[in-house]
């Protein structure tokens, strides 16, 4: 009956070391997700950041500025932390695309609009956007 009893102890610890290490496997695990998860929630704060600098750029420099860049301009938005770069892609106007039928006398400056922003930790993360814009001008 005494031998029983050690038995029991014996076992009992065994059960009781693989049930820490399980519950340490789930603490692991759970710490794990909680770092993807917000990474994905930075990232989608980043690339919603972007689209706002983006947006504030061309809202900031359309008409004359665009129409008479001839330079890559640099701007940098302290509010989003984002920096974006306006370079002209032609020299001259083109045709605008935009128009099935285009107006006489009317023509398009071509701008790409570079945007980067660093996020997570410790800024290591980066995502750029480039977009096309193109600024109506009367054609010379």
């Amino acid at each position: 009956m005494k031998n029983q009893q050690g038995m029991v102890l014996f076992f009992s610890l065994i059960v009781l070391l693989i049930m820490t290490v399980i519950g340490v496997a789930i603490a692991m695990n759970a710490t794990q997700s909680l770092r993807m998860s917000q990474a994905g929630s930075e990232r989608v704060q980043a690339n919603i950041a972007l689209q706002g600098a983006m947006n504030t750029v061309v809202i900031n420099n359309e008409g004359s500025t665009l129409a008479n860049l001839d330079d890559p301009l640099i701007l940098t938005d302290l509010t989003y932390n984002v920096t974006s770069t306006l370079t002209p892609l032609y020299e001259g106007d083109v045709v605008c695309a935009r128009s099935a039928r285009p107006t006489a006398g009317i023509e398009c400056r071509k701008v790409e609009l570079s945007s980067e922003i660093q996020f997570g930790r410790k800024d290591l993360a980066q995502l750029t956007r480039v977009s096309g814009l193109e600024q109506e001008v009367l054609a010379d």
